[in-house]
């Protein structure tokens, strides 16, 4: 069963990303039992990747963002409002941890698989931008047709747009 529903953009399934729809697959939601409920992933693209306010997740949402659209640098508010209304973020794990430097069990790994692949049944990706390597090893079988670009998690020490934005931008453009 799905904790968190996926957010998806109102223009993901018409105009997507150069026309093709995107889900952006995180791993897992931070901050314990309080986060629990299905529309936490929403309010957390709302809040934190789109919104004016400032926050520590911030970093997160812009990295990935700016991996797929290229460039440095800021976006503005109309910037971030149009780019999480073309794609989809979900993450994996059906349950919040603690803390960010917390480790998902085996368990978790396990019981979000269904779920994951009925989510990929709902929303009928193209591509899927995999922010972290040790979740894509954890993925299960995916349906034929998903075009998956896995790099290193953005909020990663050593992270680098040098190395992954031009394999994300290959994946988008060979695949458009």
């Amino acid at each position: 069963m799905r904790t968190f529903d996926p957010w998806v953009g109102n223009r993901y399934a018409t105009e997507g990303i150069g026309g093709k729809r995107l889900l952006i697959l995180g791993e897992s939601h931070h901050g314990g039992e309080t986060c629990n409920y299905s529309t936490f992933t929403s309010q957390v693209i709302r809040d934190e990747a789109v919104g004016e306010k400032s926050h520590k997740r911030r970093n997160f949402f812009g990295r990935a963002h700016r991996l797929i659209v290229g460039g440095r640098g800021g976006f503005s508010y109309a910037k971030r409002e149009d780019f999480w209304s073309r794609v989809a973020f979900y993450n994996f794990i059906q349950s919040a941890l603690d803390n960010p430097r917390d480790r998902p069990t085996n368990e978790m790994w396990q019981t979000a698989r269904e779920p994951f692949l009925d989510t990929l049944r709902e929303l009928a990706p193209r591509f899927m931008l995999v922010l972290d390597i040790e979740l894509c090893r954890n993925l299960p079988p995916l349906p034929d047709g998903i075009c998956v670009c896995p790099i290193q998690h953005p909020s990663s020490v050593g992270f680098s747009y040098d190395k992954w934005q031009p394999k994300v931008l290959s994946m988008i453009a060979a695949n458009s």
